[in-house]
């Protein structure tokens, strides 16, 4: 399948209604993320017995900020994060960390790699 006719729009591709219906047919080949949602007592528990293994965002969060990337992160980080965590644990989610992918893209130096994320927007 082909998508035609795209352009730039506010940092995403925009899909025309022709090919959002093409997309919004099929199934996904890409399976989501596990991810625990720390509102919930079981997840919370979870959560933080695996706290130095995940990544636990802001359900409201983008761009990396607020985040707690465990497996790179020094003890103290994590403890101040399962304070914050326990504070509000509805304001997080986790999930496991993962390898991105990464597609050539044109930068003002030529060309480099750039992480991929892939979502569902249809």
């Amino acid at each position: 399948m082909q998508l035609h006719r795209h352009r730039r729009r506010q940092g995403g591709l925009q899909l025309h209604a022709g090919d959002r219906e093409i997309l919004s047919r099929r199934e996904p080949i890409l399976k989501n993320v596990p991810t625990w949602r720390c509102r919930e007592p079981e997840h919370l528990s979870y959560v933080l017995d695996k706290l130095e293994d995940l990544v636990v965002k802001e359900v409201h969060g983008s761009g990396g900020y607020g985040m707690l990337v465990g497996p790179k992160s020094d003890q103290a980080t994590i403890a101040a994060f399962r304070a914050k965590l326990k504070a509000d644990p509805k304001n997080f989610i986790a999930q496991p960390t993962l390898a991105l992918s990464t597609c050539p893209t044109c930068v003002e130096e030529g060309v480099a790699p750039r992480h991929v994320d892939l979502r569902r927007s249809c």
